[in-house]
């Protein structure tokens, strides 16, 4: 689900108080196919901060299918070879519990 303006369709990840394109205050919850392409990745492998791990992890942006201009940012999740990653490849949202809420991820495929 993403926010979307009632006024010209624009999406966005959470409620705004105005919209960007057209100024208007009117929006709605949106569902959208979970499914878009990777805009651009980093490959993290260590980090400076305590508590972080799991490495090596991939941080991916994410192009959305129904408006590519709106970019999420999260991980990669799932089977895959580092090396073969490629901006454009297409991924689909899944979801991980984690106690009462449930952390967006993305994985290879469509």
């Amino acid at each position: 689900m993403l926010c979307r303006c009632d006024n010209c369709g624009l999406l966005t990840q959470r409620l705004p108080m105005l919209c960007v394109s057209c100024r208007t205050e009117a929006f709605s919850w949106a569902e959208v196919s979970g499914r878009g392409s990777i805009y651009s990745f980093t490959i993290m492998r260590r980090s400076w901060v305590s508590g972080f791990g799991g490495f090596p992890y991939v941080v991916v942006a994410v192009a959305i299918e129904e408006q590519p201009s709106l970019v999420l940012i999260t991980n990669l999740v799932g089977d895959f070879v580092i090396d073969d990653l490629e901006i454009g490849m297409p991924v689909t949202a899944t979801y991980e519990e984690r106690g009462d809420a449930a952390l967006l991820q993305f994985r290879l495929g469509s």
